[in-house]
């Protein structure tokens, strides 16, 4: 069964920041909702008030055919009646418990026999079980955080608000707490939405998402089409895509079209001096002014030279900079204007890439998004 989650507020802070939210979102049981953006994008904020701590200057909070919050009308439905979860990057367990006492703190009002079968259905889930009789003073990092989840998990609450609750954590922690949560909520129908900025995070968790940048949701939708189709040059950086390029529509009816393209029709845009060809998007009119999102991992950087590829943009270029990031380098291109290609560090050893060497980037038509300028 989903559920439906309709959210119009505003909030005011000193200094004069305003968050401004508008969500109305059906949510399917088991999946979850990533609410993306920069830190101080107001995505806590959100999180807070679907949760009952924070109230609104202004606006209505609903949760399927229940009104939590209405401001106008004086209603306002207490954060315990509204059976939601909440964790935040603290576990905040209470020391003198045990990691069983925590978990069945929050069902203390069922039966001794109820509670001792859900904790330990819970503990197994979470891989916990030989935790049972520890204090929360002894618990690492990463074994608090999969109490704290236990715990708020064990009331079964309609709604489950992740306030990145693996922040704090190594990152093979970080990986193996973010599956048992996935895995838990799929097979639980429950519906959840995890606060995040981190893109990796994000493409691991989500089923749909809301990027929030400057105090408003910008776009909301399933992940892959929001991080494959950004609505705007906004949420384009706010996704992480590393070129966003201004761009002119130099030609609207190019009428060839090309198998390696999927057949699809062309549009020619104008970046500084150079020509791109560009999967044509509605609406897209000559003269008008957009920008091109292309994420790095689709470009292709190559030693100048006869290319074999089926790429129909080539653009000559310098490298200006290679930085890296783990087992993956950031190359920055110039090009008479800059492109970011993410490619593995044996490429970049295998064509000896160095500052300064000359190489051609190679972009699908398909890989450049058009978005309209604001």
């Amino acid at each position: 069964m989903a559920d439906q989650i309709s959210l119009d507020t505003t909030h005011r802070f000193d200094g004069g920041v305003e968050i401004r939210a508008v969500l109305d979102t059906r949510l399917e049981a088991g999946s979850m909702l990533v609410l993306f953006g920069p830190s101080g994008a107001g995505k806590t904020t959100i999180l807070r008030t679907l949760a009952g701590i924070d109230r609104p200057a202004s606006g209505t909070v609903a949760f399927n055919n229940d009104t939590w919050v209405d401001v106008s009308a004086g209603r306002f439905v207490q954060p315990q009646t509204r059976r939601v979860g909440y964790v935040t990057q603290e576990p905040a367990l209470f020391p003198h418990l045990t990691a069983a006492g925590n978990i069945e703190f929050g069902i203390a009002t069922e039966p001794a026999v109820a509670r001792r079968r859900r904790c330990d259905d819970l503990m197994r889930a979470f891989g916990i079980s030989h935790l049972a009789a520890r204090h929360a003073r002894a618990l690492s990092g990463g074994e608090a955080q999969r109490v704290a989840l236990a715990r708020t998990l064990a009331p079964s609450p309609k709604l489950l608000l992740l306030d990145e609750p693996f922040a704090a954590l190594d990152a093979a922690s970080r990986r193996a707490l973010r599956t048992d949560v996935r895995a838990h909520v799929r097979a639980s129908g429950a519906s959840a939405i995890l606060v995040t900025h981190d893109r990796l995070e994000a493409m691991a968790m989500g089923d749909d998402i809301a990027v929030i940048a400057g105090g408003r949701i910008r776009q909301v939708g399933p992940l892959a089409d929001v991080f494959r189709r950004p609505a705007d040059q906004t949420v384009a950086r706010s996704l992480g895509i590393e070129t966003v390029l201004p761009a002119l529509v130099h030609r609207d009816d190019v009428a060839e079209r090309d198998t390696a393209e999927g057949g699809a029709s062309l549009i020619q845009l104008r970046i500084g001096a150079a020509t791109l060809l560009a999967v044509s998007d509605a609406g897209a009119a000559r003269g008008d002014e957009v920008f091109a999102c292309i994420r790095g991992e689709d470009v292709i950087v190559e030693r100048r030279g006869p290319s074999s590829g089926s790429a129909r943009n080539h653009l000559a270029g310098v490298i200006v900079s290679i930085e890296p990031e783990g087992a993956i380098d950031r190359v920055t291109i110039d090009c008479g204007f800059e492109i970011v290609a993410l490619i593995t560090r044996q490429s970049r050893e295998e064509l000896a890439l160095a500052p300064g060497s000359p190489v051609a980037a190679a972009i699908k038509a398909t890989a450049i998004h058009v978005v309209p300028k604001a």
